[in-house]
């Protein structure tokens, strides 16, 4: 049985397209991701209003000299009442 060498010829030409173009898409992707890192690297730093508004009652509670167990873990004071009067 012989084979027909034109037909050997496309399937290898087949494959070949098809190995280049997954070479094409995976550096694309690379690229791709590559850039979306630089511009997440590059970004400016969110600081959110909340986040300034803690660290302004830490500060508070540190000028006041008050105890660390009585600021929640948010930064605002636990506050009691005194039902005793």
């Amino acid at each position: 049985m012989s084979v027909d060498s034109s037909s050997t010829h496309r399937h290898r030409s087949v494959a070949a397209r098809l190995v280049r173009l997954a070479a094409a898409g995976a550096a694309v992707i690379a690229a791709v991701g590559t850039a979306a890192a630089w511009a997440h690297a590059g970004a400016v730093q969110h600081r959110c209003i909340h986040d300034a508004m803690q660290a302004r009652v830490r500060q508070s509670v540190a000028r006041h000299h008050t105890a660390p167990g009585a600021v929640s873990a948010v930064g605002l004071p636990y506050v009691t009442l005194d039902t005793a009067a």
